[in-house]
């Protein structure tokens, strides 16, 4: 069988990876965790949909508002009953974790 999809991209990759089979196996998938000296992300779901209140979360986060300089911060809502608020440090290595 040909690996398609995300094992396809693997197989096909110049990169080894830093732990675990270099082969993905395809009845079982693949989970593929990196990083980058670009952009680094938080991912903060909850169980609300006030809207109205992410937004002014992310925008008091975000460079828009009076938060970090290097960081992008967005609601997004998933369904019904939760709500996402997404933030993209856009320069990681002038703006650690610590200070988000």
């Amino acid at each position: 069988m040909q690996a398609c999809g995300l094992g396809a991209q693997i197989h096909s990759s110049w990169l080894e990876p830093d732990g675990g089979p270099g082969q993905v196996n395809t009845s079982e998938g693949g989970v593929v965790i990196g990083a980058t000296k670009l952009v680094d992300n938080s991912n903060i779901p909850t169980y609300s949909v006030d809207m109205a209140a992410f937004y002014r979360i992310a925008k008091r986060v975000s460079r828009t508002g009076v938060g970090l300089p290097s960081m992008q911060a967005m609601a997004l809502a998933h369904g019904e009953d939760v709500t996402e608020v997404a933030c993209n440090l856009l320069e990681p290595s002038g703006v650690g974790g610590d200070k988000v």
